[in-house]
Order: structure tokens, then C-alpha cells, then sequence
């Protein structure tokens, strides 16, 4: 795509200074048609490749390349704070447990990796079944994974 922006800012600069320098004369008429031709075919020159079907190459063309391993850590941390924000959220409705989502990388279309969270574990000090099934129902509803629950001592660090 620059290089194209370049090809017709170059004609046009060109056509520009050869018009100013040619003398007034039978010739300039012919400069200037000829000058207004080329620069026309500079401007038009993507339209062969847009009829061949091949002009999402010829425009998408960029220098901007994707950092992957920023990318994987914002996914992460992303994840870690979605944990860290229901695990208050549960604290605050139901007491002391302690939450962690198990997650690893999934490659999906186009070979894109992407997070992927298979369950919530649940460490809590006696909660009862009611409480466990309105947990689980609002993780499954809002993470769309299911819960686990094991009764032990809920680490606070």
C-alpha cells in the first residue's frame, strides 16, 4: 500500500515539475495530455489485480506484525483477574473458600490459540449443598465451566 502511495505522489510531483519546466509551445499541449495520462495509469494501476481477484493482497498489505507473547499475557492476566474478582465475590456472599479456575491453551480457528477454562475448584469449610448448587449455577451461567468443591482448610495468604 506504500509503495503504491509513493508510485502515485512520485508521478504527480513529477508531472507537476515537468509541466512548470517545459516552455510554452506547441510540445506543452502534448506534455500536458501525456502528464495527465500517466499520472491517471498511476492512480489506476491496482484495478488489473482488483478484477484477478487479487487485491486484498495488493491493500492488505501491512508492517504491523501481532506480539503473541503480549497477547498470551494479557489473556492470562485477564484470566487471573476474572478468578481473583468471583473468588471475592463468592467470599463476600458465602464465606471463607478459596477459588481456582484450571485453564490451558486451546489452538483454535485459524490456528489462533486461545484460553480455554475447563472448571472452577472450590475449596471451602462447610458450605452447604444449597449454597454448592447456587455456586455452581452461577459459574456455569456466567463462565459457562462447572465447579468443584473440596472440603479442607481454606488457605488465606
Amino acid at each position: 500500500m506504500s509503495g503504491y502511495l509513493l508510485g502515485v505522489i512520485g508521478m504527480v510531483l513529477f508531472c507537476a515539475v515537468l509541466t512548470v519546466v517545459i516552455p510554452h509551445g506547441k510540445t506543452s499541449k502534448m506534455v500536458h495530455a501525456i502528464s495527465r495520462i500517466a499520472c491517471v495509469v498511476a492512480i489506476l494501476a491496482p484495478l488489473p489485480a482488483y478484477f484477478s481477484d487479487g487485491i486484498e493482497n495488493f491493500f492488505g498489505e501491512t508492517s504491523i506484525e501481532a506480539d503473541e507473547d503480549f497477547i498470551k499475557y494479557c489473556s492470562e492476566l485477564r484470566v487471573e483477574e476474572a478468578e481473583e474478582a468471583l473468588e471475592r465475590s463468592l467470599r463476600e456472599k458465602y464465606g471463607e473458600l478459596s477459588l481456582t479456575f484450571y485453564w490451558g491453551w486451546e489452538i483454535g480457528d485459524e490456528n489462533e490459540n486461545r484460553i480455554e477454562v475447563y472448571r472452577a475448584s472450590i475449596v471451602h469449610n462447610g458450605l452447604s449443598e444449597d449454597a454448592k448448587r447456587e455456586i455452581n449455577e452461577e459459574i456455569s451461567r456466567d463462565f459457562g465451566i462447572e465447579a468443584v468443591f473440596y472440603e479442607g482448610n481454606v488457605d488465606t495468604a
